[in-house]
């Protein structure tokens, strides 16, 4: 935090022998000027914010400041001289995510004016089977959907892909990893959330010996991807640019197992695992200089049979996997050094062919949705050990063929795809106790054969 000092509209002579007086007479340490103080306010704007949204804020977990039009604010309670301070968002307003920049800062010797909160309009997006078209929807001040105009926009070309989105780290950009076309397709977010394609509109897979890419996932922290892909047993590397374009690095692709089918890269972006079905097991890399990945020792741990869908928690801890065929979830402790170790209870048991797994922003609870004709989705709780725990009920009803789970931000609203008959996106809000609740308008139509989902800006 800067200091700032000095005499605003009038002389003041000191001498040494009265130096501490009349500093406190100049104003010295105060940014207002006049008389002196000891504590100082804490204001900045909020930018974004939509017409009839509000938002509450705390500084220090304490005095709680509604905001509801953009523009200034100021926190009534001041900070001490040499204190600290950390703004966060405690209330989201409905449909919209906001963040704070400069919102922390320690040993404060004048007021604070620049702290910001940018609040931005919520999409999802879902990928469609059959015709590889992109549905676009907004998050109302409810949480329920509503299709952009246009409703969809072109996709893949091979009309069939058998993928899932992702999205980038920014929030800014989707990403289609297409199997049929054995490249990536990328887009922007533009505009009311309509997605563009980027310029070139695809990266090739194949030119670096991976090909059939069915999943991806970005490190969080340095400008890196990695697409699996499932027939040729690899992991492709990417680098991404500040545009948000991504190009395969040139070395060939990494070894994997048999069949890896997701991936997921820890939040310090210093780990990926790979979920290999052929193989029965997950595999574990760290992430070295330019992005590159190298097995750990050993390359691999034992998981259940058919590994599908990865989660890790937000402090990079635990990995959760689902497994198509074992009716369960197994659970990982992830070490110092990134290496996998089964957690004591080393698997929970779930429904019927448990396909992906999401779990809230807190880590508090997760979520799995059940495949084939279960048409249900479970709920559980994540214990401090990181060990899930089934709520009560266990689960709630859901389209059929549940392919793909999506969270906001804020852990308020999870969307859930329906690749069977119903080909529509089916829409809960997540209660205090992590219970899900259909929405008033428990679904929205989408493409034909909804798989992927992913929530942008």
């Amino acid at each position: 935090m800067h200091k700032r000092t000095g005499i605003a509209g009038r002389a003041c002579w000191l001498v040494p022998a009265l130096f501490a007086l009349s500093l406190a007479a100049c104003g010295g340490g105060s940014s207002g000027g006049g008389a002196s103080s000891t504590s100082y306010t804490v204001s900045g704007a909020v930018a974004g914010l939509a017409s009839g949204q509000s938002l509450q804020l705390l500084n220090n977990g304490a005095g709680a400041l509604t905001v509801s039009a953009n523009g200034g604010f100021a926190f009534a309670q001041k900070v001490s001289a040499g204190g600290s301070y950390a703004v966060t968002v405690d209330s989201q307003p409905g449909g919209q995510y906001c963040s704070v920049t400069n919102g922390s800062g320690a040993s404060v010797h004048a007021d604070v004016s620049d702290v910001a909160v940018d609040c931005t309009s919520m999409h999802v997006y879902d990928l469609n089977h059959t015709g590889g078209t992109v549905s676009e929807f907004a998050v109302g001040s409810s949480g329920a959907l509503t299709p952009l105009s246009p409703a969809s926009v072109p996709g893949v070309l091979s009309n069939t892909p058998d993928a899932t989105l992702a999205i980038g780290p920014s929030g800014t950009d989707v990403y289609i990893p297409d199997s049929g076309q054995n490249s990536v397709y990328q887009y922007t977010i533009g505009s009311g959330g309509v997605l563009a394609p980027m310029s070139p509109a695809s990266a090739p897979v194949g030119k670096y010996d991976g090909f059939s890419p069915y999943a991806m996932a970005f490190d969080p922290a340095a400008p890196y991807a990695y697409a699996v892909d499932s027939l040729a047993g690899t992991v492709t590397e990417f680098t991404v640019a500040s545009s948000g374009g991504v190009s395969a690095v040139n070395t060939p692709a990494i070894a994997a197992g048999s069949d890896p089918v997701a991936i997921a890269v820890d939040p310090t972006g210093h780990h990926v695992y790979v979920s290999e079905q052929g193989s029965n097991a997950i595999g574990q890399y760290t992430i070295g200089s330019g992005g590159v990945l190298t097995p750990m020792s050993p390359a691999s741990v034992p998981a259940g049979a058919k590994p599908n869908g990865l989660a890790i928690d937000a402090t990079g801890t635990h990995l959760y996997v689902t497994e198509l065929n074992s009716a369960s979830v197994s659970q990982f402790s992830i070490g110092n050094n990134g290496a996998l170790t089964p957690m004591s209870t080393s698997t929970v048991s779930s429904c019927v062919s448990p396909v992906l797994i999401a779990l809230d922003p807190a880590a508090s609870y997760a979520y799995v949705d059940c495949g084939s004709t279960a048409a249900s989705i479970e709920e559980y709780s994540v214990g401090s050990n990181g060990s899930l725990l089934a709520l009560s009920p266990a689960s709630v009803a859901t389209g059929p063929y549940p392919f793909d789970l999506a969270i906001d931000p804020a852990g308020r609203y999870l969307y859930a795809s329906s690749a069977g008959s119903a080909n529509a996106l089916y829409q809960y809000l997540i209660g205090s106790n992590g219970q899900l609740t259909p929405m008033s308008t428990a679904s929205v139509p989408a493409g034909t054969e909804p798989q992927g989902i992913v929530i942008g800006p």
